[in-house]
């Protein structure tokens, strides 16, 4: 009579534990469908192939003669060496023809920002623009959408030292699991339903 009595309770808790998983999974189910799909942007710049390459040099569009002679100013010395207030003109436009003979070279950067990088490198002799060349590498910007892998079921299977051994399965929700096991006992030849949650890191 006990061991009747005994089954029957065995009976009652896997009626119940079956049902509660039952209930709780197709509560979670029904809102997971419900529920509209989530969407993950990321955006990442990707550097494209540098250009380098020379400008062609135009004529100047205009050019204007200034109203007065500026000359490299080289002042007169007096007899002590001292360097005076008073211009010498003949030094002044020898410097002035050393200075428009000197080649003068500029390098900067123009930007250096989400578009890409860019470098100048120009050249300057004879009063005259001589050289104009450029350094580009391109940043193209890339956007991927991706369908965020909210729900994801799996199944497990597992044997214990205890000479029990398990299979089952569940479902995660983002990062929050819910397991069911179904599980026999060899050694005493029985058998149980286990029911966890599991959370991911």
């Amino acid at each position: 009579m006990y061991k009747k009595f005994d089954n029957m309770k065995r009976t009652i808790k896997i009626y119940l534990t079956v049902a509660f998983f039952a209930f709780f999974s197709g509560c979670a189910l029904m809102y997971l469908i419900q529920k509209p799909d989530e969407f993950k942007t990321e955006t990442k710049y990707v550097k494209g192939e540098t250009i380098t390459d020379t400008v062609y040099i135009p004529a100047p569009y205009s050019e204007k003669k200034a109203d007065k002679e500026k000359l490299v100013p080289v002042y007169k010395k007096d007899q002590t060496g001292k360097e005076t207030s008073e211009i010498d003109t003949i030094k002044s436009k020898d410097a002035t023809i050393d200075d428009w003979n000197i080649e003068r070279k500029y390098a900067d950067i123009v930007f250096n920002n989400e578009n890409g990088k860019f470098l100048y490198d120009i050249t300057v002799q004879n009063n005259k623009l001589s050289n104009f060349s450029y350094t580009f590498t391109p940043m193209q910007k890339v956007t991927t959408i991706t369908k965020a892998k909210v729900f994801q079921p799996f199944a497990s299977a597992g044997y214990s030292t205890l000479d029990i051994a398990s299979v089952g399965g569940g479902f995660f929700y983002h990062n929050f699991g819910i397991e069911y096991q179904f599980q026999r006992d060899f050694r005493y030849n029985d058998t149980g339903h286990s029911l966890g949650i599991k959370y991911r890191f």
